[in-house]
């Protein structure tokens, strides 16, 4: 339906992968993590969030998990470890 010229709701599918958006990327942002288990990295980036692009990398950490399953007791206040 158009009025005026300009056409209301969605676009026809077969016209969507050939239209390319376009973004100035001069709205907010958000960070994102990515983590790469190969070098054992947090990488850390900036992304707009209108159209969900990586902006830039903000930061790279070495990070290597353990994993502790009574890890929380000692925040949580209770203990699921078996009674003794």
């Amino acid at each position: 339906m158009t009025f005026g010229g300009i056409r209301e709701g969605p676009l026809p599918r077969d016209r969507l992968p050939f239209m390319r958006p376009v973004c100035a990327h001069d709205g907010y942002y958000d960070i994102h993590t990515s983590y790469d288990r190969e070098r054992q990295v947090l990488i850390f980036l900036l992304t707009c969030e209108c159209c969900g692009a990586t902006v830039r990398e903000v930061r790279r950490e070495s990070y290597h998990p353990v994993f502790d399953r009574h890890g929380h007791e000692r925040y949580a206040g209770y203990s699921t470890a078996p009674k003794r």
